[in-house]
């Protein structure tokens, strides 16, 4: 600003500053990626050591079953997360993985050897219907796959390997489990001395809290990952002949396609990333086919016409599920299900709305609606509940004269996390409801 004979040089020296960024952006990509490759490299000669061993087979079998002991493993932390408000913690948290990861393998069917379940690379992918393949240059760490097939390429195999559980090397293992589970809940506060279960309470409350919170099998996984399509139930003509039965309609196939569809929406979105340069890279695979980012427009409204297309054969075999139970009940002189369906689609439209309301009176009118409502009495905590009777009380104010007013915030924002649980958990009933009563009818339809 002082002299005009000295801007030239200071812009001189912001192009030179602005060239020495450009050239270490380009150095920190060349070298990290350089280094993470080699990370990667590092991890299949690990491996590889293992397989020289042991043999390639175990070290397989434990990469596929590392999905499922995670898995397990959270489930049991998450089962004493909701028992913090009743003073009870595990005595062994391991023991209760192990069980976990036996019974998520028998409700899925897997068989158990050697006192584990056998998963292979088809049963780990069973869902994964995604046909998007992008290399990850920044990963440190290798796939899965990747590494079960650079295993496999060793060809390293043992005869007659030990087949025994790790937890034979370990000397009082259980001493030690326990010791492990005690510092894990050191830091958990609790209102009164903590008393521990027993695996066999653990065993008995988990399952009821499964049972509860799961779909009946009867329909084979249909409705595990998908809500009930809507439809306008007055336009549908029950008097047509079912182009189906009970098998076909919830048969693997439909199954598949649910999976296909979640899979079709992941890989558009992630496409659409690649398209705005969100996610850059120059080229990717889909269904066997390079693709340059500048394509991704044509393959994009591709997709949606394919995604388009399933999602109606998706609608119209949900229709013929109704149309098919509606003759079951229509047998069994019952005249519910229509009623169900009704309360189901108004609760998922509202379910929809209320997500983006953000008055307050609205929230405090909806949630005096699930305290009233005895169908949401036993999902209600009792921190839930006090949580909610604490907001109810009053008019809070948020912001004072100067600062926002913390502890005000806090049961404001305590209550919405509530709110935004027990709405969820409403929805979840609702569709049980539908569900559980057809389940009746086909327990109905069998005694007839």
């Amino acid at each position: 600003n002082a002299s005009g004979y000295f801007a030239i040089f200071v812009i001189i020296a912001v192009r030179i500053v602005e060239g020495i960024q450009w050239i270490l952006r380009k150095m920190y990509e060349f070298v990290n990626k350089n280094y993470l490759g080699l990370s990667r490299e590092m991890e299949f000669h690990a491996d590889e050591i293992a397989a020289n061993v042991t043999g390639f087979e175990p070290l397989k079998s434990a990469l596929l079953r590392m999905n499922l002991a995670d898995y397990s493993f959270n489930a049991v932390l998450g089962f004493y997360e909701g028992k913090i408000s009743e003073n009870i913690k595990s005595q062994n948290i391991f023991k209760e993985q192990y069980y976990l990861i036996n019974f998520y393998a028998t409700e899925d069917n897997l068989p158990i050897i050697n006192g584990l379940p056998r998963i292979t690379l088809e049963e780990l992918n069973k869902f994964n219907k995604s046909k998007l393949v992008i290399k990850d240059q920044w990963a440190s760490h290798p796939s899965t796959e990747e590494r079960i097939a650079s295993l496999e390429r060793t060809n390293l195999s043992i005869v007659n390997p030990e087949n025994n559980l790790a937890n034979t090397l370990f000397k009082n293992i259980e001493k030690l489990q326990e010791a492990l589970t005690t510092k894990m809940f050191a830091e958990v506060k609790y209102e009164e001395t903590p008393k521990r279960i027993s695996l066999d309470e653990f065993e008995k409350e988990f399952e009821n809290e499964y049972v509860k919170n799961s779909f009946s099998k009867s329909f084979n996984g249909y409705y595990d990952n998908k809500t009930l399509v809507p439809f306008k139930i007055k336009d549908i003509n029950n008097n047509e002949k079912l182009p189906a039965t009970i098998d076909t309609l919830f048969s693997d196939k439909h199954v598949n396609l649910n999976y296909e569809v979640l899979a079709l929406q992941n890989d558009i979105e992630t496409i659409k990333q690649i398209k705005n340069k969100t996610l850059k890279i120059k080229t990717y695979d889909y269904d066997g086919k390079k693709y340059k980012v500048k394509e991704s427009d044509s393959l994009i409204k591709q997709l949606q016409s394919q995604l388009d297309s399933m999602n109606e054969s998706i609608k119209e075999n949900d229709i013929n599920i109704f149309r098919f139970f509606k003759k079951v009940e229509k047998n069994s002189d019952a005249s519910k299900l229509t009623q169900l369906y009704t309360t189901f689609f108004e609760f998922d439209k509202e379910f929809d709305s209320i997500k983006v309301k953000s008055l307050e009176a609205k929230l405090k009118e909806n949630i005096k609606q699930f305290t009233s409502d005895d169908k949401y009495k036993t999902e209600m905590t009792k921190d839930i509940k006090e949580s909610f009777e604490t907001y109810l009380l009053k008019d809070w104010q948020y912001f004072g004269t100067q600062n926002y007013i913390d502890k005000n915030l806090e049961t404001l924002f305590m209550a919405i996390n509530n709110y935004a649980y027990i709405l969820s958990r409403g929805y979840f009933l609702h569709k049980k409801e539908v569900l559980d009563y057809k389940v009746l009818l086909l327990d109905k339809m069998k005694v007839a």
